[in-house]
């Protein structure tokens, strides 16, 4: 319980900008989910019910909570009513067989674990190489311990991943997750509370971008005929695929 409530004292903080990631971990989520599954019995439900009903809280650590299980693709609706999204009702109804893959699927929804599993899966790692990653990824600097440490307990959570100590070994992905839900930014800043506008203790335009380096090429013959090669390179391409990038720009003298 101590913990619970430490971790909503930190959620009343200003934002400090970057990538969104959920602020409770899926196993929280999962409960929260269930919770969710039995008060939409009967058809969605105000705002005001599901904040206070499901997640114990009107205030800002309801919407945060609520924020994160939109984000793992467990609530769907708005102000006027919320209701349990078919993920929701089949984890809920899952027998123990079908949660594991159902958890996999969850936990990969959050657009910024999936960016991280998929760049890190079949790889044991450090923590501190989690976090490289999603700082990469635009998570702000104050935030990437907690998104790293929410994403790994989840993962494990789902079977993805398994620590120990400070090394982390992520499994390979599952077949037939899908890819992750859309989450609309404007949601999630108006459930989080907070203002996410540069200069508003966030990051400017700039340093979000520079994380992004592209290498565009001139133009080259081929076969009579002229084209054009345009290639985005990812800090985190796995680096036997940016060998192959800079492999084709060499063999027509690009680089």
């Amino acid at each position: 319980m101590s913990n619970s409530k430490g971790n909503e004292s930190n959620w009343r903080g200003k934002k400090k900008g970057g990538t969104m990631f959920p602020r409770i971990k899926l196993k929280q989520a999962v409960e929260y989910a269930k919770k969710l599954v039995s008060k939409t019995h009967n058809g969605p439900q105000p705002e005001a019910v599901i904040l206070s009903g499901v997640f114990g809280s009107i205030q800002n650590t309801g919407k945060i909570k609520r924020s994160a299980l939109k984000q793992f693709d467990f609530i769907e609706g708005d102000a006027k009513g919320y209701s349990a999204s078919a993920s929701a009702k089949n984890i809920a109804a899952a027998t123990p067989d079908e949660l594991p893959g159902l958890l996999q699927k969850a936990v990969l929804q959050p657009p910024i674990f999936r960016k991280l599993f998929d760049t890190l899966q079949h790889d044991n790692v450090s923590v501190a190489r989690v976090k490289q990653v999603a700082m990469q990824n635009r998570v702000h600097q104050d935030s990437a311990d907690e998104c790293v440490s929410l994403f790994i307990e989840s993962a494990e959570f789902a079977g993805l991943a398994k620590r120990n100590g400070d090394q982390v070994t992520f499994e390979a992905t599952p077949g037939g997750l899908g890819r992750p839900a859309i989450v609309e930014e404007a949601d999630i800043e108006e459930a989080e509370g907070e203002d996410v506008k540069n200069g508003e203790g966030g990051e400017s335009k700039e340093s979000l971008e520079a994380p992004q380096a592209q290498a565009k090429s001139g133009s080259a013959n081929a076969r009579g005929g002229a084209f054009q090669i345009n290639l985005n390179i990812d800090p985190t391409m796995d680096p036997e695929k940016l060998e192959k990038h800079l492999k084709l720009l060499r063999s027509y003298g690009l680089c």
